[in-house]
């Protein structure tokens, strides 16, 4: 009688995940992603904010080299709400006294507005607002404007007055004497009194307790103001030190002024 070899085979099982497994690991990346991701952004914006600080030092250290040169004389300046012209800016002035080199007048931050992903910095030449009443006044001639009146979304016709140039020299701010208003015969407020420690000479265009107020510029037009930075707000002053403000509060204390008056320029 035959007897026939028997042959077993192994019957090999499909490796793989099952979908409850891959609905586990998926889940678990997920979670893992979410804890990282916030580190992640305050990682970025650690390193923007670092960048923008260093940005307004170099900005410092051109501001003292100019006024070397020029015997004490403050760069001529066109405030953002008259400016017809990105040269009119004193970031001009600046320039040759920091390389010639405009991204440090580009804050990482300037992303524009939601109205409009433009920097800031195409339109004005540069992410930071000047402070006029630290630089000297370049003359503006009297014109008429038609501006935007934000409160009740209505464009008006406005006849400015003329500005006359006005000479300011560092060595006032380091005393705290605020010479075109004792020649203008105004009362000074403590604002006034200040010395160059407390005289803000160029910061973040917005401040972070103004973020979603709507504005308007002649180079820019309406647009919805944006922070460049989370909760806080970069500042030079004119001594040359950098500071980040976190509150309004702070940043009436910083220059000077008595808390909860009306805040301005």
């Amino acid at each position: 009688m035959y007897q026939g070899r028997i042959i077993r085979t192994r019957r090999r099982l499909p490796s793989g995940f099952t979908l409850v497994e891959l609905l586990v690991v998926t889940g678990v990346i997920g979670l893992l992603i979410s804890m990282l991701l916030p580190a992640v952004q305050f990682a970025r914006e650690s390193a923007r904010c670092a960048q923008c600080k260093n940005n307004l030092r170099q900005i410092g250290l051109a501001l003292h080299h100019y006024v070397s040169v020029h015997n004490g004389i403050m760069p001529f300046h066109v405030g953002e709400q008259d400016m017809t012209d990105v040269r009119q800016s004193a970031m001009y002035a600046l320039l040759p006294y920091c390389e010639s080199n405009p991204a440090i007048f580009h804050c990482p931050g300037d992303i524009g507005s939601p109205e409009d992903p433009t920097p800031f910095h195409v339109h004005w030449g540069t992410s930071y607002k000047l402070e006029g009443r630290a630089l000297s006044q370049a003359y503006v001639p009297e014109r008429v404007v038609q501006e935007y009146d934000p409160r009740r979304g209505q464009w008006k016709t406005e006849r400015k007055k003329a500005k006359p140039m006005w000479v300011r020299r560092i060595d006032e701010h380091v005393v705290g004497i605020d010479s075109k208003k004792l020649a203008e015969g105004k009362e000074l407020k403590p604002q006034d009194l200040v010395q160059s420690s407390q005289i803000q000479l160029a910061r973040d265009m917005f401040e972070p307790w103004k973020a979603g107020e709507v504005k308007w510029n002649p180079l820019r037009g309406v647009y919805t103001s944006r922070p460049f930075h989370t909760l806080r707000m970069n500042v030079l002053f004119v001594d040359g030190h950098v500071v980040s403000v976190t509150s309004k509060e702070e940043w009436d204390l910083l220059r000077g002024r008595v808390p909860g008056s009306k805040d301005g320029d």
